[in-house]
């Protein structure tokens, strides 16, 4: 027997409801204070595609975490790489003008 997604499930992921914890988004607006993905992926000398795809993924290539934390470090940000894995209990997206 075979296990299917609820399409509920389905649905509210593909429509971002379900990325209120988003690492990747988190990273973009509280640490590297980027309102748009084009921006943040500027700053981190990304793709602007690929930015986009780790933003829906959730979370970053290995590639990736290793060059954002030397920038944001370099940069003097505040950073710790859980920043990779789950967004800070105390973060609230309105606080930080992101949505």
């Amino acid at each position: 027997m075979s296990q299917s997604i609820d399409p509920r499930r389905e649905s509210s992921l593909k429509s971002g409801m379900a990325k209120k914890s988003n690492p990747v988004r988190y990273v973009r607006l509280a640490v590297f204070r980027c309102s748009t993905i084009s921006d943040f992926a500027r700053e981190i000398g990304a793709n602007r595609v690929n930015a986009s795809r780790w933003e829906s993924w959730g979370h970053f290539p290995y590639s990736a975490m290793l060059k954002i934390r030397k920038l944001a470090k370099r940069r003097g940000l505040n950073w710790d790489d859980s920043y990779f894995f789950e967004v800070p209990n105390d973060y609230h997206k309105d606080d930080k003008g992101g949505g």
